[in-house]
């Protein structure tokens, strides 16, 4: 790479003629992609275009001018340090309108392609833009694959697979999209509404709904279907780095005319308030006729379906967001106008302990609430310490915040809760009064009091410590700790039946439990009526 002057007026007189010469700012020599050919050349940047010269020198490549104009954006690939793609419009005659390169000193010429770039548009039209810069690409299908959208996604489908238009079979609040080949097999993708996140309520199972769509293959002339195989399904690609949360399920069955592989899977916490969720649902029917004569076997029936359902990717790019503030979205994924959003979502609580744990290990976001909830947890753990309990384990209050005092009193951690509590329901309140409306105020007050209290639950239950500190520890350790205190044979199996997750407690318990004296954690965790 040289900016020597005297090299490139020597480089200049090569690639134009006299008196028609575009001044050169900078050369490098290059490896160039084209196709299945590789070669060495030199590419050198000029005002208005940048050329790829021949390493003899004996003229350009062939269509080795490229205008700025024609150059989209540039990716880079993050996997390595030399390779670099440049994404072409109109018409070229490259092939897929990209250039791809490979240079030894990449960083250094996309800076200088960057600003050359933005010089010319300054001086074409008297405005600032920007070339983009992508540090990741979508990734081409197999070989024998093309690339097919539906609705919102892209997925890889076989070459022979031609697109016909739904039966109508499936109506409602979704969208599907059929495919056939000429040996009668049929691919359908359904692409159900996303619905927001009803975090107060259990959603429905994709198990349960394997068994509805089951119902809903079957027509109403077959005498019986059989379920070969029915599981857990765990997509298996990530082509655009998606920051989002796939569950699946899959079964295989087959009827008297045909078998059919089906995948559904479910999309979770999608950008950018990762408060949505979306069900997806790719099933592949073949003929019994084929089936039985070998030509097609579960396999190569299960493998079909699979690849479709791991190439699912989501067409919507979600900008870059880096050097975000409070430790939100490392991973640089989320549009900085909804940054705010999300943390004020996560500060008033009002997602699930499954939520949390995942915006947690995915964004590294988490409520400001959490250095009270840390303090609840080193008192907890504190209180048992003194108690005699959990003695293997007095490296969890340093786990937790070393800056946190190692003999914290719980009393005191509960008021300080209870202020902080208070404090946050006054913070929900600013954004407007309820007027006399006590009613209405005292749901939100209740409200908010209810989601403090989960989310207390779920750091002693693993969401700070993971399974270090969960409430089956803590209730283990507490009730063997009352197995030697107390004499009491009903006690003892009693006790015995919950620590293998059989509790069966009744009233008559509570008092003799209530009377260990600190025990009283246990009563309180166990929630005896």
């Amino acid at each position: 790479m040289s900016t020597d002057p005297v090299i490139l007026k020597a480089i200049s007189s090569c690639i134009f003629t006299e008196g028609d010469r575009d001044p050169l700012s900078y050369f490098e020599i290059v490896t160039i992609k084209r196709g299945d050919r590789v070669k060495l050349c030199y590419l050198c940047l000029g005002r208005h275009a940048f050329y790829l010269l021949r390493m003899n020198m004996k003229g350009l490549i062939s269509s080795g001018t490229i205008e700025y104009d024609s150059t989209d954006k540039a990716v880079v690939d993050p996997a390595n340090n030399s390779a670099m793609l440049l994404i072409l419009t109109g018409m070229t005659e490259w092939e897929d309108n990209q250039v791809s390169i490979a240079s030894d000193d990449r960083h250094n010429l996309l800076l200088r392609l960057v600003v050359a770039w933005q010089t010319h548009h300054m001086w074409k039209s008297n405005t600032l833009k920007y070339l983009p810069v992508s540090s990741r690409i979508r990734v081409h299908p197999f070989k024998g694959f093309v690339r097919k959208e539906v609705g919102g996604y892209s997925i890889f489908l076989r070459e022979s697979f031609q697109e016909r238009p739904s039966d109508g079979s499936y109506l409602g609040s979704r969208r599907e999209y059929s495919f056939v080949e000429s040996r009668g097999i049929e691919c359908r993708v359904r692409i159900e509404e996303p619905i927001p996140i009803d975090w107060a309520k259990e959603e429905i199972a994709l198990k349960f709904l394997a068994v509805e769509e089951r119902l809903r293959m079957v027509d109403q002339s077959e005498t019986w279907f059989n379920v070969i195989q029915e599981k857990p399904y765990m997509k298996r690609m990530n082509l655009n780095d998606d920051l989002s949360a796939w569950s699946g399920w899959e079964f295989l069955s087959k009827t008297m005319t045909k078998a059919s592989a089906c995948v559904l899977l479910r999309r979770k916490y999608t950008p950018p308030l990762m408060d949505n969720r979306q069900d997806i649902i790719v099933t592949v029917h073949c003929p019994m006729k084929i089936m039985g004569k070998g030509r097609f076997t579960d396999e190569e029936l299960l493998t079909e379906c699979h690849i479709i359902a791991d190439s699912i990717t989501s067409m919507i790019e979600v900008p870059q967001c880096k050097n975000f503030t409070r430790g939100v979205n490392v991973f640089g994924r989320v549009v900085r106008q909804y940054c705010d959003m999300l943390q004020a979502k996560v500060d008033a609580l009002m997602f699930n302990s499954e939520a949390y744990k995942w915006l947690n290990s995915r964004l590294d976001v988490r409520p400001s609430f959490a250095v009270h909830a840390k303090r609840i947890v080193a008192a907890v753990i504190s209180l048992l310490h003194r108690e005699g309990l959990l003695q293997d384990r007095k490296e969890l209050p340093h786990s937790i915040d070393e800056r946190l005092p190692m003999n914290s009193n719980l009393p005191d951690m509960i008021e300080d809760l209870r202020w902080a509590s208070v404090e946050g329901f006054g913070n929900l309140l600013k954004s407007g009064g309820f007027g006399d409306d006590n009613t209405e105020y005292d749901a939100v007050r209740n409200a908010w009091y209810s989601r403090v209290s989960s989310y207390v639950t779920y750091c002693l239950d693993g969401g700070l410590l993971g399974s270090r500190l969960t409430l089956k520890l803590l209730l283990a350790a507490t009730l063997l700790q009352l197995l030697r205190k107390e004499k009491c044979v009903l006690l003892r199996a009693q006790v015995s039946a919950a620590l293998t997750g059989i509790i069966s407690a009744d009233k008559s318990m509570k008092k003799p439990l209530a009377e260990a004296g600190l025990m009283k954690l246990a009563v309180d965790l166990l929630d005896i009526k």
